[in-house]
Order: structure tokens, then sequence, then C-alpha cells
């Protein structure tokens, strides 16, 4: 709990650092601002004090401003660097930057040259809307994102080549199958039933995988399927014409339905 200033202001300055550094290392980071900012306001040149609040300030600019102060009386204190180096690698090198107004200039992690409001919910990095990603707790930076993600989305080659390999067969029965049928509209009814059959084969292949690299493994396998048939028969290998309009379509919405089913 934080001391009342008439506590604080019957403690030595001595004492008020010792009681700062120890509600910081015991995480009691608003107790421990309390005690340190009245150690900096009687003793504004007192490094160790400035140090320390660097560690708990409320603000990663408040953090900025105490470090600069340590580094200011003791130009090579190497925590206080190491601190200022930890804070432009979460929030940016715009973090230690302002404009003629005063205020800070927040710029994006993963492009400086862009000033940005929006910070990462999670690592309270800056973000440009181009890195940012959305999430049912707000929005996250790309690098969070791609840490947090679910097992169902990670998956490694042998099994994208497992699922290249069960979507080809597939594609390519539904490629004759649809070439065999005699109006348009069952082509269409076809290609869209057949989407999402063909992608959970794939996916079962694949480990029961999802996500942007199963969904391109997808719709290789159908762009082979298309092409080796095809090849077959103006090579005459093979007895079954293809109908255009029906490989298109197989291509557009089957593809289109198999890449929706693996999101």
């Amino acid at each position: 709990m934080v001391k009342p200033l008439a506590d604080l202001s019957a403690l030595s300055s001595d004492e008020l650092l010792r009681r700062g550094i120890a509600a910081a290392r015991v995480g009691e980071a608003e107790e421990a601002r309390a005690y340190l900012d009245e150690a900096t306001r009687r003793e504004p040149d007192r490094a160790d004090a400035w140090l320390w609040l660097g560690t708990v300030a409320a603000t990663p600019q408040g953090r900025r401003d105490a470090f600069e102060r340590v580094l200011a009386l003791r130009p090579e204190d190497a925590e206080a660097r190491d601190g200022l180096a930890r804070l432009t690698e979460k929030f940016g090198r715009g973090l230690l930057e302002e404009r003629e107004d005063g205020l800070v200039s927040l710029r994006c992690t993963w492009h400086p040259e862009r000033e940005t409001l929006l910070r990462c919910s999670r690592c309270e990095r800056p973000m440009c809307p181009d890195c940012a990603r959305q999430h049912p707790v707000g929005l996250r930076c790309k690098d969070c994102m791609r840490e947090l993600r679910s097992p169902l989305y990670k998956v490694g080659p042998v099994q994208l080549v497992l699922g290249l390999l069960a979507g080809l067969p597939a594609w390519a029965a539904v490629s004759l199958a649809s070439s065999l049928l005699p109006w348009l509209l069952l082509n269409l009814l076809l290609a869209a039933a057949a989407g999402p059959m063909v992608a959970d084969l794939v996916s079962r292949a694949a480990g029961r995988k999802r996500g942007r690299r199963v969904q391109v493994v997808c719709l290789v396998a159908l762009g082979l399927a298309l092409g080796l048939l095809w090849a077959a028969w103006l090579a005459r290998l093979s007895p079954i014409g293809l109908q255009p309009l029906s490989s298109l379509m197989l291509l557009a919405v089957g593809g289109t339905t198999a890449w929706r089913r693996l999101e």
C-alpha cells in the first residue's frame, strides 16, 4: 500500500531510497514510485534514485526520462544504457523522439518512418495499421500474433507434402467428374460441394492443420491436377476430354470454398 505523503516526509532520503528499492524488488511498483519520486524530488542529482525510478515509472516516457537523467549524471552507467536499449527495442525508436509541441512521437516498430497512435495490446510496442492484427482482446502486433498462434496453424514441411499428395488425386477425381456432367449448373454445384470436402481431406492428411500454408497447398494441388489432366488430354494420353468452363468453374468456385474452409 502506498504511504501517505505525511509519512514520506518524515523519512530521510536514504530511507526513501532503501524502501523504494525494496518495494521495486518485490513488484510493488506504485509504492516504489511514491518513495522514489520523493527521493528524486529532494535530491535531483541522486543517480541511484533515478535509476530505480526508471524501472517502475508508470509510462514508457517516464522510464525513458529517468534513464536519461541517470546518464546525464553518470554518462557511463551501463544499467541505464541497457534500460534505454530495452525500451527502444520494445516501443520503437519513436519513444526517444519528441515533436515540436513537446508530445512524444510514436513510430511503428517495424516501419520507423511512420508515425502512429496504435500500440500492441500485449507487448505495447507502437505499430502502424499495416502491422496491426485483429484479436479478441484488442489489436496485436504481427510478432505477438505469430507467437500466440494456435498449434492448429503450425505446420511443417512433411505435413504440407502429405497434404499435397492427398489433394492432388482428390482434385483430379473431381475434375474428371465435372467434365462428364452435361450442365454448367451441375458443375457449379459439384465445385461448391467438392471444395470443402477436398479441403477437409488435405487438412486431415496434414495432421488436421489449417491456415495460410495449408490453403496454398490445397490450391497448388488443384492447379497441378487440372494442369496434368489437360496435358494428358492434349497429348492424347487420356480418353476423357475436359471442358474449359467446368475447369474454370472448379478453379474459381472450388478453390474459393476450399480456401475459406481452411481459414
